[in-house]
């Protein structure tokens, strides 16, 4: 098969083979996005839970102040 001229079975082969390896990696890439997508949407709620009781800590702060 590395040599020479491939038989129509050679080709349909190593087309599925490059078929399968192409789909192979977007399946990674994918799930890599989808991965950093889902850090992302977790980071963010981390900060607003961050900023809220800052916001709250703030809030007592004031309240204890007067």
């Amino acid at each position: 098969m590395l040599r020479g001229h491939l038989t129509p079975e050679e080709v349909a082969e190593r087309d599925a083979q490059a078929k399968a390896r192409v789909a192979a990696a977007e399946r990674v890439e994918r799930d890599r996005k989808e991965q950093q997508a889902q850090e992302a949407k977790a980071s963010a709620a981390r900060v607003a839970q961050y900023r809220e009781r800052d916001r709250l800590i703030a809030e007592r702060l004031a309240v204890v102040k007067q």
